[in-house]
């Protein structure tokens, strides 16, 4: 036996709102844009963002003290046709990234392939451990 809960059906028009929002074409995209990983290998830092349809020339990348900024903007390609679906957005977005030591900024290496951006950040030299003699 299938029981009717008003209650829950009430609830149900918070997910029709947010698909209405979700659906429509907005002027931005939303705060986790890019994806990220972040490894740490023994004197760098890598991280991979996915970044599908977004060209060099619409992207900007920055390395401050401990800060890494991605910045950018992922261009419409909707015609004037009426879509059944819309489930990509479009926009500007910005991403910052706390990193946890400072990088040589000088060496930052960064790579666009097939939609994955690789950045490459090596240790500064006051980040890298000291050997200390002992007297």
């Amino acid at each position: 036996m299938v029981t009717y809960n008003l209650i829950n059906r009430g609830f149900d028009i918070f997910d029709y709102v947010d698909d209405l929002f979700n659906r429509s074409t907005v002027d931005f995209i939303h705060a986790e844009y890019p994806y990220v990983q972040v490894y740490e290998g023994n004197n760098e830092i890598e991280i991979r963002a996915a970044l599908p349809g977004i060209s060099r020339e619409n992207l900007k990348i920055e390395v401050k003290d401990e800060l890494l900024t991605i910045e950018g903007e992922k261009q419409s390609d909707y015609t004037g046709n009426t879509y059944l679906r819309k489930e990509r957005t479009f926009g500007k977005f910005k991403k910052s990234i706390t990193l946890p030591y400072e990088v040589d900024a000088g060496k930052v290496n960064a790579e666009l392939k097939d939609g994955l951006l690789t950045i490459k950040m090596p240790k500064s030299e006051h980040a890298m451990p000291k050997k200390i003699e002992i007297k």
